[in-house]
């Protein structure tokens, strides 16, 4: 297959369509097409954001009933007799034909599309900027992860990290060395989120990777957020002195305080 066939797949590899060779195939399909792993991560992003927070729905009695009277009179089983003879032969409820399952499928096909069409405008109606900021950044977390494109330059050392940035960002973000509390510096990276452009420097604490994104706002004003969970990811930011920092990472909500009380102490 080719690789835009394989993406076709992403959809079918969410609803656990695929089979267990299917998927394996898939999988290792993911490893080395970074734009399949985005699509997917997107995806699937995007699943767990509209599960969390959109409510379930009961259908409405009378749109059942519309739909039951829409379908085909051969859908409809005639009623077993109560009684009979003997020797009489029991006539058996019908079972709908091929024909009508298909008219049955795509009817509820193209029901199931508009609602979920109607239920993703809904969500992104009720989206504030820093839900949609929130889940850019952990899209770009996941996207790095996934390709194995977590830093243009790896260093541990803060004097050579920041002066990298110069001529690719309005302000040369600070950086810090974060190794004596273990958040140990492994390099940084120019990302581009919410159309802007980010310094993404990165860390691990223990098997953990951290991603602390740090964007030019000169007008913000100070603020701090307490941090949420995202996809499995803990999210937090916090604004001062023109610049807004984001970090996402899959480590508890209380390390990540902890990592970002570090990251604004004193140096």
């Amino acid at each position: 297959m080719s690789c835009a066939e394989k993406c076709l797949l992403v959809d079918l590899a969410l609803d656990d369509e695929l089979d267990a060779a299917g998927l394996a195939e898939f999988e290792q399909h993911l490893q080395q097409c970074p734009d399949c792993a985005v699509a997917f991560a997107r995806q699937k992003a995007l699943r767990g954001a509209l599960r969390a927070q959109m409510p379930r729905h009961k259908s409405p009695s009378d749109l059942v009933q519309r739909i039951r009277d829409a379908l085909p009179d051969e859908v409809s089983a005639p009623e077993p007799q109560r009684t009979a003879p003997a020797t009489s032969v029991v006539s058996l409820p019908a079972w709908p034909t091929i024909a009508t399952k298909s008219r049955l499928k795509l009817a509820l096909s193209g029901l199931g599309g508009a609602l979920a069409a109607a239920l993703v405008t809904v969500w992104f109606m009720h989206v504030t900027p820093e839900d949609r900021m929130t889940q850019a950044v952990v899209e770009s977390h996941v996207r790095a992860l996934m390709s194995g494109r977590m830093f243009d330059i790896a260093s541990a050392d803060p004097k050579t990290i920041k002066p990298w940035f110069t001529g690719r960002l309005d302000v040369a973000p600070p950086v810090k060395d974060l190794s004596a509390h273990g958040f140990d510096l492994v390099g940084a990276r120019l990302d581009y989120i919410d159309n802007r452009r980010a310094a993404a420097l990165v860390y691990r604490h223990n098997e953990h990777v951290i991603t602390l994104y740090i964007f030019a706002t000169p007008s913000a004003p100070m603020s701090e957020s307490d941090p949420v969970v995202r996809q499995g990811y803990a999210v937090c930011h916090w604004s001062s002195h023109g610049l807004t920092d984001w970090v996402v990472s899959d480590i508890d909500p209380d390390e990540l305080e902890a990592f970002e009380d570090l990251v604004t102490g004193p140096v």
